[in-house]
């Protein structure tokens, strides 16, 4: 991972307000550690080589069974 997302109130407050939510500073500062998990989570989803997933087939090959 290349870029590295410093999760402060101040963040989720944006974070929130981009939903049309509005946090005191005090609840987004309690918010801080759920909202720096959740986004180190997608992170390392985001860094798995799942190569292209296609409407017509499997993500994943098929193995038989020996």
């Amino acid at each position: 991972m290349d870029a590295v997302l410093t999760v402060t109130p101040r963040v989720v407050g944006l974070l929130a307000g981009a939903g049309g939510l509005d946090l005191t500073p005090e609840r987004a500062g309690a918010l801080v550690p759920a909202v720096q998990a959740l986004l180190a989570g997608d992170a390392r989803l985001a860094a798995l080589n799942l190569h292209v997933v296609s409407a017509a087939g499997t993500v994943w090959p098929d193995v038989p069974d020996d």
